[in-house]
């Protein structure tokens, strides 16, 4: 989680005038029911800009895209929620991205 709080920072520095972006999380699931149940638990828990589904070979992904505000805190209270969420249904961190 310190690698977020850096990556802020960076963010800040280079661009003081940004004050939100697009917040993207995708985790990988072992089966289909699983990552269906993480899509319907999201899906409710908030309103998102645009939910990710997609399956690669044996994995199957699930995720949101938000927009946010870039504050280190809220970055890793939103993610440490998400992934305990995930964990739920055996899901794991895949992919964790700010889009500027």
């Amino acid at each position: 989680m310190d690698r977020i709080e850096t990556i802020v920072k960076s963010l800040r520095k280079g661009r003081s005038d940004l004050e939100s972006a697009k917040f993207e999380l995708v985790f990988s699931f072992p089966s289909d029911e699983m990552a269906q149940e993480y899509f319907r638990k999201t899906y409710h828990w908030e309103h998102h800009d645009s939910m990710i589904k997609y399956q690669l070979d044996d994995l199957f992904f699930s995720g949101f895209k938000i927009k946010t505000d870039l504050n280190a805190k809220n970055l890793i209270c939103l993610t440490k929620c998400y992934v305990d969420l995930a964990a739920e249904t055996k899901g794991n961190l895949y992919r964790w991205k700010l889009w500027v």
